[in-house]
């Protein structure tokens, strides 16, 4: 049987609601199965098996890194988004650079710095990330 409740918690930084997201949370047998968050009633981010993602994660899975970074990001907690994806495992991971990219393009979690953003989305390019690719085709789009 699986179930689910809205927590009432809101995700916050320095004690403000970050873009009033609310936690989700997911449960099949009594088990943890996934970690959401919403905002304005549509789910903008969500972690699978958050406990098994955790445990991988502090254990140096660079996927379960990547993914908890991900997560952190998408849901604005972009300070441990940072050290996640800051992470000497997974720093040269291409979806760790195009999310560390988005951070310093958005001055999220990284001071806003727009030629490191474009260094490392051209890195995560180069490391086949699609959206990333996608990204670097705007730019040169742009520019013409």
């Amino acid at each position: 049987k699986t179930t689910g409740e809205l927590a009432n918690e809101v995700l916050y930084a320095d004690d403000r609601p970050v873009n009033g997201l609310q936690t989700g949370k997911n449960y099949k047998d009594g088990k943890l199965t996934s970690y959401d968050c919403y905002a304005d009633g549509f789910r903008k981010a969500s972690l699978n098996e958050p406990d098994d993602i955790e445990n991988r994660a502090q254990n140096s899975d660079a996927t379960a890194q990547t993914l908890l970074g991900q997560f952190y990001f998408e849901c604005g907690y972009y300070d441990e988004s940072r050290k996640v994806l800051n992470h000497p495992i997974i720093q040269l991971r291409p979806e760790a650079l195009y999310l560390q990219a988005r951070m310093y393009m958005l001055g999220k979690g990284e001071p806003l710095d727009r030629q490191k953003s474009i260094d490392l989305m051209f890195k995560a390019a180069e490391g086949g990330y699609v959206l990333a690719q996608k990204q670097v085709g705007l730019l040169y789009t742009r520019d013409q």
